[in-house]
């Protein structure tokens, strides 16, 4: 991976000559969840309103892990959605529900709460926003969405923290590889449609451990090394977007994959969004920017 000197210098040489006007947003990780932090979230979402995106994905985690996984708070942060002017997008992230069966999440049944928390963040053959765009969804797991804007495909993929949900706890495994399963054969088929495409752009939640080593298995090994694959093979740029490590950094997290770029948004405590601008005949396709409400 690149270091940290070398990640504020790509950042800095992508912001430097943003030409193009096209625009998209990545944001996720508001965890503050108090009144006066859903208030201020949605005063980023009129910062982003201002940006005019054609479209924003949110990455997950609209709580923080130790906070009750109640319908009022996912409601609180529906509401504060309901100010974004565009279409939003939205894939689920682990405090929205894989750690709702620990103590300090009122201990209530992660199943349930994913449930909710796709019928409440998700709407079927479309996103959420102010104005709608029209998805692809993936029959039996609608949060897996796809869709193509200026020559570019976009998917989301439901990959979220807390290991992906491989952990020891009634149904959790078998949720685990059931999504897993489906994840493979979403990503399976966006690689194929995208084989035409000027770019591919995927949004997950997790950080999914880019420099773990064969002898440390983990809930992202089957993502993480068929993304490898694609990365070799496939002939256009690659974004792959994500949170839950509140890390704002873009960077090469494949030595061999110099075409994938890795863009993790900002998390709890700033509130902030990755502005990406695009030019799919330019020299480079994706351009980015931060766009912060408290610096």
């Amino acid at each position: 991976m690149r270091t940290i000197c070398q990640s504020v210098a790509l950042i800095a040489l992508l912001t430097s000559s943003a030409a193009a006007t096209e625009r998209f947003i990545i944001f996720g990780d508001l965890q503050d969840s108090s009144q006066s932090g859903r208030e201020l979230d949605t005063e980023l979402m009129k910062r982003i309103n201002e940006v005019e995106p054609a479209f924003s994905v949110y990455i997950g985690d609209i709580k923080g892990g130790n906070t009750p996984c109640t319908d009022e708070l996912y409601h609180d942060m529906r509401t504060v959605f309901d100010h974004h002017a565009g279409p939003l997008i939205f894939t689920p992230g682990d405090n929205d529900w894989t750690d709702c069966g620990r103590k300090p999440a009122s201990q209530v049944d992660p199943a349930e709460r994913k449930r909710a928390v796709v019928s409440m963040f998700t709407a079927p053959g479309e996103s959420i926003g102010q104005r709608t765009l029209p998805l692809e969804q993936q029959l039996g797991q609608r949060e897996n969405a796809r869709w193509r804007w200026n020559d570019i495909v976009f998917a989301t993929l439901h990959v979220t923290g807390s290991n992906n949900n491989l952990q020891q706890r009634d149904g959790a495994i078998a949720e685990h590889q059931r999504r897993d399963e489906l994840n493979e054969i979403w990503l399976d088929e966006t690689l194929r449609k995208a084989a035409d495409a000027a770019a591919l752009v995927l949004f997950i939640h997790a950080n999914p451990r880019w420099d773990a080593k064969w002898w440390e298995p983990t809930g992202f090994d089957r993502f993480r090394n068929q993304l490898a694959e694609a990365a070799a093979s496939f002939p256009g740029d690659i974004i792959v977007a994500h949170g839950d490590t509140h890390t704002f950094r873009i960077d090469k997290p494949f030595a061999d994959a110099p075409r994938m770029t890795r863009v993790e948004v900002f998390g709890s405590p700033q509130r902030g969004a990755v502005i990406v601008y695009v030019d799919p005949d330019g020299a480079e396709v994706f351009r980015f920017a931060p766009l912060l409400l408290d610096p």
